[in-house]
């Protein structure tokens, strides 16, 4: 998923014809009513849970991203 093209990650898991990343970001950010929140670009994420995402994203591991404790789960 990581370090490849958009249109590779599309021929990998794509979900309503965009990469499943993307998808499952959108998700999240619905989710989490984003489009409320002020600034919610301004500050970087954790590099393990970052870390983890990336490694399951590219094993094709299906888990949950939302969560209220952390904003992720498996």
């Amino acid at each position: 998923m990581f370090g490849v093209t958009l249109e590779e990650s599309l021929e990998v898991a794509n979900v309503a014809g965009l990469p499943a990343i993307v998808f499952r970001c959108i998700e999240y950010l619905e989710k989490m009513k984003a489009d409320q929140e002020e600034g919610i670009y301004r500050l970087s994420g954790s590099s393990a849970v970052i870390k983890n995402l990336k490694d399951k994203f590219n094993a094709g591991k299906q888990f949950l991203v939302y969560s209220h404790n952390n904003g992720l789960t498996s």
